[in-house]
């Protein structure tokens, strides 16, 4: 099992950020990385060379995607859905159509089209300045009790095995509410004993588990995830996105994306499962038809 980075680019500074993280990744898992771009998204003339430039850069052989049409959240699923544990690198914000502020139309629809996990470096995101740097230490996964935000455990294994990482289990917790998790009825739950399960169950020779309740800001629940990622050493935070009316409808206040706006480090973002698989499934293979 090796991991798939897609990098999309569209020629800006802001885009080309994701190279360093995206090479380190990459020789961290032992996988491969894969860069895109559409023709008239702003990039120079000679397509292919521009690529074979960033490879140089930062010292990776990548495989060249170049769309001749501009529906980037269509191709970049496609594009995932042929590779291998592919993870798609995106900036959050960019002058040229592939990146736009948090979170525009593109980012968006790439999340609601793919079941990729989508790595969003938000505007306060500190690069790693080189490939060869130490890489990732800590993955923080952020749950709420529900099946959805469950849903990115798997995904969260996996990463934690491939990079090594320290897998960290966090809610945030009002004290002043009673906690309760979906599937238990009115059973009443101790605060920390269902990140402890989650932590427990998780736990495994081939990476670390840890687990914790956050209190501080806990009506700010971006703030205070944002907080305790600052306190752990080279951290990723993964979150699902969450939304009954689909990806289309983030607001500014969403949680998630409130993360994505202030983390100093990226988000792992994943689309939630629908145990029924009809709406969103049903969006993603009409656009991809």
């Amino acid at each position: 099992m090796t991991m798939t980075v897609i990098v999309p680019l569209d020629g800006s500074p802001s885009a080309e950020r994701e190279l360093p993280i995206a090479a380190t990744l990459a020789r961290r898992s032992g996988g491969s990385v894969v860069l895109f771009t559409a023709r008239d998204s702003g990039v120079p003339v000679d397509v292919d060379g521009y690529l074979a430039q960033q490879e140089s850069r930062f010292g990776v052989v990548a495989e060249h995607q170049i769309s001749e049409h501009r529906d980037i959240p269509v191709s970049l699923a496609k594009i995932a859905e042929t590779h291998d544990d592919p993870v798609i690198v995106m900036s959050s914000r960019g002058p040229n159509g592939i990146n736009e502020v948090v979170i525009g139309s593109i980012t968006a629809d790439t999340l609601r089209l793919t079941d990729a996990p989508v790595l969003l470096l938000g505007p306060h995101v500190k690069i790693v300045p080189s490939p060869t740097d130490p890489p990732y230490e800590t993955l923080i996964v952020c749950l709420d009790g529900s099946h959805g935000a469950e849903s990115i455990l798997p995904i969260a294994q996996r990463w934690a095995k491939l990079l090594g990482l320290t897998m960290w289990i966090v809610q945030v917790v009002d004290p002043s509410v009673k906690l309760r998790v979906e599937g238990l009825a009115h059973e009443a739950v101790d605060e920390s004993g269902y990140v402890h399960r989650v932590a427990r169950k998780l736990s495994s020779a081939e990476f670390e588990t840890e687990f914790d309740v956050l209190h501080e800001d806990a009506h700010h629940p971006a703030r205070a995830l944002v907080r305790f990622a600052e306190g752990l050493p080279r951290p990723i935070i993964a979150m699902t996105t969450h939304g009954h009316t689909g990806l289309r409808g983030l607001v500014a206040g969403d949680v998630t994306m409130n993360v994505v706006r202030h983390a100093t480090c990226p988000v792992l973002v994943v689309r939630p499962h629908d145990p029924a698989g009809n709406e969103h499934s049903s969006d993603r293979k009409h656009a991809l038809a």
